[in-house]
């Protein structure tokens, strides 16, 4: 990625915040796990304050925190259990769009 730091630093144009979420039971594909995308300001489905602040995406997945339902709408996502079921859970990550040649 060119001009990559390890930050929060999300454009809205290349670089994304956003969210991998497991365990949703209407997730097309049949592997129960959603990519989600949202924008880095003033989005109500976007990154809670606490995941900005602790945000360590450059780190292994297994040393990060995954957040659960009830987790994220104590932290501001009102209604992500509605949206995405009650065993559904998060970790949140930056997403990089390109577009590969050919």
């Amino acid at each position: 990625i060119p001009s990559y730091d390890q930050s929060v630093f999300a454009d809205n144009v290349r670089i994304f915040h956003g969210r991998e979420i497991r365990q949703v039971p209407n997730a097309k594909g049949g592997m129960g796990f959603v990519l989600q995308l949202s924008h880095s300001e003033d989005d109500p489905e976007g990154w809670t304050k606490q995941e900005v602040e602790g945000y360590d995406g450059w780190g292994h997945d297994s040393g990060r925190v995954w957040r659960q339902g009830d987790r994220l709408e104590a932290e501001g996502f009102a209604d992500f259990t509605k949206r995405f079921g009650p065993k559904a859970f998060a970790l949140h990550h930056r997403f990089y769009l390109h577009y590969d040649a050919g």
